[in-house]
């Protein structure tokens, strides 16, 4: 057994004070933290043998009070403070109709067995800013920017390089830029018109005066 390495039946998981008075600590919102604590408590189930093969399904993150939406954020916090890496992408679902989990390793632990050794990423956040810098940084997945998975029309082949990322219409099935549209004579944004606005019949200017109490036969 290699220096570093704990016997297979004594298994714990350590949190330095170094590790938790860093910066990458401090940022680490709640969420994030409550991802780690529970693939902390999946290497205690393996024996400490398993990190760098730890799965955590979302459902099983969501059935400890987790909000399903924040999940997929909350890891990549984990990941950009330096805490977490991902050593298998899950996906699918693909030959025989399963998803595949993701795996997860965390870079703070040490284990038993096949356990890699505690690499500690964290630790190269040396200041406040740099870590807030990593936060921001996870807030949107790369390759999932706003407008580039977005419906092109059919048979349009990828998009040029600095070309106009198109979005699709809310009223009809053309493509608009994402750029602010053009001013209207009132100064107010034109948005495009549904097409069948010709259809709806018009309001009245004003309405008709109501009679006052008591003068009405």
């Amino acid at each position: 057994m290699s220096a570093g390495k704990t016997a297979p039946g004594d298994v714990w998981v350590a949190h330095t004070r170094e590790m938790r008075e860093s910066p990458a600590w401090r940022y680490l919102p709640d969420t994030a933290r409550r991802v780690l604590s529970l693939l902390e408590l999946e290497h205690l189930k393996c024996g400490g043998a398993k990190n760098g093969g730890l799965v955590l399904t979302y459902n099983a993150i969501a059935g400890e009070k987790v909000r399903r939406r924040s999940i997929a954020l909350a890891v990549r916090q984990c990941e950009a403070l330096g805490f977490l890496r991902i050593t298998h992408r899950g996906g699918g679902p693909w030959a025989g109709g399963k998803r595949r989990p993701s795996k997860y390793r965390l870079t703070y632990l040490v284990g038993t067995k096949k356990s890699p050794e505690p690499t500690h990423e964290w630790r190269a956040l040396k200041t406040e800013s740099e870590a807030a810098a990593a936060l921001t940084g996870s807030q949107r997945p790369a390759g999932n920017i706003r407008g580039e998975n977005a419906p092109r029309p059919w048979g349009a082949g990828p998009p040029e390089p600095g070309a106009k990322t198109p979005l699709l219409s809310r009223y009809s099935s053309h493509s608009a830029a994402v750029d602010a549209p053009a001013a209207s004579p009132n100064g107010r944004p034109a948005w495009p018109t549904p097409p069948n606005s010709a259809c709806r019949r018009p309001l009245p200017k004003s309405a008709p005066a109501l009679p006052a109490k008591g003068c009405a036969k």
